[in-house]
């Protein structure tokens, strides 16, 4: 599985959300008002081990967005607040065969935006460390 695919399954189960129903890859449909999304951005390069071609370590980053109805913070911010606790203390694991070493949320959950709809949208960035996802 691809990295989005494993956190958001991780998302997905602390916050009982639903993958492709509640919480989305990539983008928040405009259609639906209380929806989660998690997106791929840059992260730091990988490490390789000392006489091995292969990658050992890589470190991804992804985003983890909540929204709600208009003009509704709290509903958005306190499931952005769990997904948060949740990341944060995560022992290293695998997520879907991937072994995860570390899920580091690199800021509290902050007011991304308000959308042309009027619903705020809660974010906050994390900074994976695993191995290869097979």
């Amino acid at each position: 599985m691809a990295t989005l695919d494993e956190i958001a399954t991780f998302v997905a189960s602390a916050c009982t959300l639903t993958v492709g129903t509640t919480l989305f890859k990539g983008a928040m449909p405009d259609n639906r008002d209380v929806c989660a999304a998690v997106y791929e951005y840059p992260g730091l390069g990988p490490e390789f081990v000392f006489g091995q071609a292969a990658i050992s370590v890589e470190y991804p980053r992804v985003q983890v967005a909540f929204r709600g109805v208009k003009d509704d913070y709290a509903t958005p911010r306190a499931t952005a607040e769990t997904a948060y606790r949740a990341l944060a203390a995560a022992p290293p694991q695998s997520i879907s065969g991937t072994r995860y070493l570390r899920l580091l949320p690199l800021q509290a959950p902050f007011k991304r935006e308000t959308d042309a709809n009027g619903r705020i949208v809660i974010a906050f960035n994390v900074q994976l460390e695993k191995e290869l996802s097979a």
